[in-house]
């Protein structure tokens, strides 16, 4: 798995990275669906958030863009988009699977604020990520026929998305020993080690 900018991309080497690319999407969506919608927002109720932390919650993805300000000029200096791509939303990732122990602790006035914060680490990674993943699939494809590309990740990504947000409400609904705060934890394992496959795609 290299990081480093490679100088050509042959045309073989390129349809795999396509195939790869797809393969990121899907497991991504896996990772948003099991983190993220009716999920989070039913555990952080359990874990006693009020109507304003609820609308923090949903918030925090959109005011994270802001970063993809500096994120560009950041971007544009290093250079290195598959190495920033890579490592942030490694990074991210990696905080979700951290909060799958959140669910585990005893609850108290700390829980919700844990939860804040770890969503706007992970939205501001993926934000500044997100800057350097357009620009660099948007080089790397230059001059493709792209459509056929896109409908396969939206195809993928579609697919997956709709099975797991399905699983996650039947495992909330029908937690393991009638323990729903197990049912969140395993649902935020899942997200997190979903990502890691998705970032592992993306890296390769």
């Amino acid at each position: 798995m290299r990081l480093s900018p490679q100088e050509t991309v042959d045309a073989p080497t390129l349809e795999e990275a396509k195939r790869l690319l797809v393969r990121d999407s899907a497991w991504a969506t896996v990772c948003g669906a099991l983190f993220g919608g009716v999920v989070l927002a039913g555990y952080a109720v359990q874990a006693g958030a009020g109507p304003f932390e609820i609308g923090l919650l949903a918030a925090i993805p959109y005011l994270a863009q802001v970063l993809q300000l500096p994120a560009t000029l950041f971007v544009d200096r290093y250079g290195r988009r598959k190495q920033v791509s890579v490592l942030l939303l490694g990074g991210a990732r990696l905080i979700i699977l951290a909060l799958a122990l959140l669910p585990l602790w005893p609850t108290d006035s700390t829980s919700v604020l844990w939860l804040l914060l770890g969503k706007f680490g992970i939205c501001a990674f993926s934000a500044i990520a997100g800057c350097a993943v357009n620009s660099w699939i948007h080089q790397l494809l230059s001059g493709q026929p792209l459509g056929q590309f896109f409908s396969r990740r939206l195809f993928a990504g579609t697919a997956l998305g709709c099975v797991f947000t399905f699983g996650a409400g039947w495992l909330v609904e029908h937690p393991p020993r009638g323990e729903a705060n197990l049912a969140y934890a395993l649902a935020f394992a899942g997200s997190g080690l979903a990502g890691l496959v998705s970032t592992v795609y993306l890296a390769r």
